[in-house]
């Protein structure tokens, strides 16, 4: 566990892409500042314009991002324009917050082309961008670069983004081991910049919020009474990461009920997404009852459901149905259904796609060919991946089963290995 320490933290936003980092110098030139300040402004300006606005989630917004960023670069430099670590940060920040890992390369390719390397900032962009993607490898690869660098140091941010990382592919003591780092780097800065006491504590929460999901469920009320000892107030968001590290397979529902009791004695009202938590714990363990009981909460505390409720109910009710179209939790499931579709939620494919399980589990044919045309008329029947679920539910062309387009996109779907960057 963690050692005993007093607490004082510095915001994890650590790190500066405006400046060449301690002991590099920005060899772009001092003549060039005003055109690096002007090229990271317009790229700004131009990202507001063209994306920020207008799209918001998904494949169009990143490809929107990529290829503004890239031909962005590409014409400052047939411009001439003498680029710094002003616009190259902002390229960076932009690419990796929508997790493409790839083009943060290409950018990185291009720095070294102008003689220049990455800043701590830069490294905590590339260790976003692969975690977004999911890729612990290449964060650690770029870890372990930034540690090995002789020159530079992982500041907060860095501790931060790499302990986000390493939930769920490092051991129990090494993620408390890298909580401890994280602790004591983010207390340094604290200590340096002078934060307030209340924000010291409030990032001290946050680290321990990012450690939870990564440890056992049994180690949740442990983690929870160290926190107090630390003369620290849970939160709503730690509350429901303790939550989430239940809901790790195979699933603790005792702990989970324990931590539950420990969040209604706090004074804290639950939101949708804690609720949501607790379906996963017993999603976890296909518990249909347990399920009941999680989704009369939102009938006593008033709270609206998600996407993310019926999706998951509806699982936890295809594994509960055993086969069975007739069974209790397959006409639950029924009954969601309906109720998400009045809700607006028609334009989620998850919701399609979770009832497109059910019904295969049940071999409902009939019912299966009415949620394709819904899915049809939802606009979501091409996405590759619900392409893909058609195909291992047995939605087969030969059999002349569903709308005309679903089938011709049906013939192509073969090789399909997901969405690609």
């Amino acid at each position: 566990m963690f050692r005993r320490a007093p607490v004082a933290l510095v915001s994890a936003r650590g790190g500066n892409v405006f400046s060449p980092p301690a002991g590099r110098e920005d060899i772009s030139g001092s003549h060039s500042v005003v055109d690096d300040m002007s090229a990271s402004k317009d790229l700004q300006r131009q990202f507001r314009r063209e994306v920020q606005g207008r799209v918001r989630i998904g494949t169009e917004r990143k490809r929107g991002v990529n290829t503004l960023v890239l031909n962005k670069l590409k014409e400052y430099d047939q411009r001439g324009v003498r680029l710094g670590y002003r616009t190259f940060g902002v390229s960076l920040g932009l690419l990796s917050n929508e997790g493409l890992a790839r083009s943060c390369e290409s950018v990185v390719a291009i720095m070294n082309q102008k003689g220049q390397r990455l800043d701590v900032a830069g490294y905590n962009m590339m260790m976003k961008a692969y975690w977004k993607q999911h890729n612990f490898s290449e964060v650690t690869r770029y870890w372990d670069a930034l540690r090995k660098d002789g020159v530079l140091k992982p500041d907060a941010r860095s501790f931060v983004t790499y302990l986000k990382a390493s939930v769920g592919h490092l051991s129990t003591d090494a993620m408390f081991q890298l909580a401890e780092e994280t602790l004591d780097a983010v207390k340094a800065e604290s200590a340096a910049i002078q934060r307030r006491e209340a924000d010291q504590a409030r990032e001290a929460l946050a680290v321990y919020t990012i450690l939870s999901p990564g440890i056992p469920g049994r180690y949740a009320p442990a983690l929870l009474r160290r926190v107090r000892r630390e003369g620290l107030a849970p939160d709503l968001p730690f509350f429901t990461a303790l939550l989430a590290a239940c809901a790790v397979p195979p699933g603790n529902p005792g702990v989970a009920r324990e931590i539950y009791g420990e969040f209604g004695r706090s004074g804290l009202r639950p939101d949708t997404r804690l609720v949501n938590t607790l379906l996963r714990v017993h999603a976890t363990r296909a518990d249909f009852r347990g399920c009941l009981r999680v989704l009369r909460l939102f009938d006593e505390e008033r709270l609206v459901p998600d996407i993310t409720t019926y999706r998951l109910v509806i699982q936890i009710c295809t594994v509960a149905s055993e086969g069975n179209s007739q069974s209790a939790p397959a006409t639950l499931a029924c009954l969601l259904y309906e109720a998400a579709l009045r809700q607006g939620l028609g334009s989620y494919a998850t919701l399609y796609c979770a009832m497109l399980e059910l019904h295969h589990a049940t071999n409902n044919r009939g019912a299966m060919a009415d949620v394709v045309k819904s899915l049809k008329q939802s606009g979501h029947h091409k996405g590759e991946a619900v392409l893909q679920l058609l195909r291992k539910v047995g939605w087969q062309v030969s059999r002349g089963e569903g709308p005309a387009e679903v089938q011709e996109h049906m013939q192509r779907i073969r090789g399909v290995t997901g969405v690609q960057e």
